[in-house]
């Protein structure tokens, strides 16, 4: 176990398929995700852990914690957090290529996909580049997290190094929304002081706030008739649904047109036919409180769109996750030794706020006071085909992370 580096952890992670599956009751979502926890659990016990530190979660995932050594009791319970499974719009079993990259774009030998140099910038004179070889995404997100949190666990086992409480959480299902932060006894997480995740992209950025957002299900009844012989009867509640779309992206900000601070509307799935369909949406922005006026916004539309083809409309909205912001800001003490780990490996760090949501966000609903950011690990290009990893930036995480620990334990709560 010693003898794999960090790129070499990596690139057997991502040969596991962890694609997780949308809408599945299975906790895991699918087998690959518990393929590749056994597997690091594995490599853990041989690494030294303790059966008794090893702690297996009702949802498949698993928690891995350490307990202070002499003299940091009192340090901050840190929590470091990351994903097995993969974005579940593309397959995920990768065949991981490395690339010695020196300039121009990069054509991989599947599926005619190109990752254009504009998205390399600044990657050039020999950098080390993983993608997939186009038929698959890559993984990075998250397996590149999991990977740096492996390394750092080996080098607790390994090194006496100082640290203070410390849980490592290897977690399933992110991708689809299905994390499950109830599946941690709340005593648990009521010590935590600080919740990192190591989900994020350029290796330097710390995310300390992110989007907000409803979930909105807009559902339109109709009624059906025969076209031919009976069309005055028909109220299609899939063109009303059709409609609102339509209205939705031409009259209010969306993704495709959005950008800095500004919220947005996003259309994820449209289906039905004439008796029955629906819209779903997702309302973002960085401001929790205005997006009751986005919900209220919604409502107005999916009103006008019905009764234009005499249908009805019911409207079904709640808050999916919080501005991480929002926590954060109550606890930079704690955000401060991140900020000079970064430094102290040569990186000046780049605090903001993501234009997405993060795992943060999600935990924030249940423990709204817990400070949750988010740290880079490397990769690029998330969710698709032309996803990258940055090896150079991933290696400069475990190092980061365990400045991080160091810190933390002279640290007092």
């Amino acid at each position: 176990m010693a003898q794999i580096s960090l790129l070499d952890l990596f690139l057997q992670y991502v040969w596991i398929d962890t694609r997780s599956v949308m809408g599945s009751s299975q906790h895991p979502s699918s087998a690959g995700q518990k393929v590749l926890g056994e597997l690091i659990q594995r490599q853990l016990l041989e690494a030294g852990l303790g059966f008794d530190q090893l702690i297996p979660l009702r949802d498949g995932s698993f928690l891995v914690n350490f307990s202070a050594t002499p003299g940091s009791q009192g340090a901050p319970h840190v929590v470091y957090a990351v994903h097995l499974d993969t974005h579940y719009s593309f397959p995920g079993k990768a065949c991981p290529i490395v690339h010695y990259y020196r300039g121009g774009d990069i054509v991989l030998p599947q599926g005619g996909v190109i990752i254009s140099a504009n998205d390399l910038a600044g990657l050039g004179g020999g950098k080390r580049i993983v993608t997939a070889d186009g038929s698959t995404l890559l993984g990075a997100d998250d397996k590149a997290g999991v990977a740096a949190l492996v390394v750092v666990i080996r080098s607790l086992l390994a090194d006496s190094i100082e640290h203070g409480p410390l849980t490592f959480w290897f977690c399933v299902d992110e991708e689809t929304g299905g994390l499950d932060f109830e599946a941690v006894p709340a005593e648990t997480v009521r010590s935590w002081s600080i919740f990192w995740t190591v989900d994020g992209e350029q290796a330097g950025l710390i995310d300390v706030g992110c989007l907000a957002s409803h979930l909105t299900v807009i559902s339109f009844k109709g009624e059906t008739a025969h076209p031919g012989l009976q069309g005055d009867r028909i109220k299609p509640a899939h063109y009303a649904a059709a409609k609102f779309v339509a209205r939705l992206a031409e009259e209010y900000p969306t993704p495709m047109t959005a950008s800095g601070q500004r919220p947005f509307y996003y259309v994820v799935e449209i289906k039905g036919d004439a008796t029955l369909a629906s819209v779903t949406c997702v309302p973002r922005s960085f401001d929790t409180a205005e997006l009751e006026q986005m919900a209220q916004t919604l409502r107005t539309l999916a009103e006008r769109c019905a009764h234009r083809y005499g249908c009805t409309a019911t409207v079904d909205d709640k808050l999916s996750c919080i501005n991480t912001r929002l926590a954060v800001d109550k606890h930079m003490d704690l955000v401060q030794p991140a900020i000079d780990a970064h430094r102290a490996l040569g990186l000046e760090p780049k605090l903001g706020d993501v234009r997405g949501g993060t795992d943060g966000a999600a935990l924030n609903m249940l423990y709204p006071d817990l400070p949750a950011p988010n740290i880079g690990a490397g990769a690029r290009n998330l969710h698709g085909p032309k996803e990258f990893l940055v090896v150079d930036e991933l290696e400069l995480v475990p190092p980061i992370i365990l400045n991080m620990i160091r810190r933390y334990s002279r640290m007092s709560i």
